[in-house]
């Protein structure tokens, strides 16, 4: 399943600083409503997902989009030296060794149940239990940016007990 464009993914995107930058990741690109907004403001897009399905509408919605995007529809905006590029893989998996003045993400943030009936969806938890896609990120994230790079992102953090004196 790819999720289209919802209250999160527009939330996100009202939220970015969209100051002009040289390199962008999209990490978790979906159905690449981040990377259609990058490029009004970024030199070259990186957009990774797990999802080979993601990666299909995202190549689709840039194509669609080419004119309105400023691509120009004789180029393949794909081909090595073109202004996109899509990766398969899992987090920052497909970018080892690279880095980017801003980093966009909008990951899975359903937090799944520890219990054996459990179902794992990649769209929604990235097949990782309770907030693990996120911690797992967030500590990721740092390698992968240049000095003075930024990272924006929207998250769930799931809370317990021990966490904090509060009743559940």
């Amino acid at each position: 399943h790819v999720l289209g464009i919802g209250r999160a993914s527009l939330t996100l995107a009202g939220n970015i600083i969209r100051r002009p930058v040289a390199r962008a990741l999209d990490l978790g690109v979906g159905c690449g409503i981040q990377t259609l907004h990058l490029l009004s403001h970024a030199g070259h897009v990186t957009a990774t997902d797990l999802s080979g399905r993601a990666l299909d509408f995202t190549a689709f919605n840039l194509l669609l989009n080419a004119e309105a995007l400023g691509l120009d529809p004789d180029e393949d905006p794909f081909a090595p030296g073109g202004r996109v590029t899509l990766l398969g893989g899992d987090l920052l998996d497909p970018v080892v060794g690279e880095r980017f003045d801003l980093v966009v993400s909008n990951p899975p943030f359903v937090i799944t149940p520890r219990t054996e009936e459990a179902e794992v969806r990649t769209y929604r938890d990235g097949g990782r239990e309770g907030d693990r896609l996120l911690a797992d990120l967030l500590r990721q994230l740092p390698e992968h940016l240049e000095p003075g790079g930024t990272a924006q992102l929207l998250g769930n953090w799931e809370l317990h007990d021990a966490d904090g004196d509060w009743d559940a």
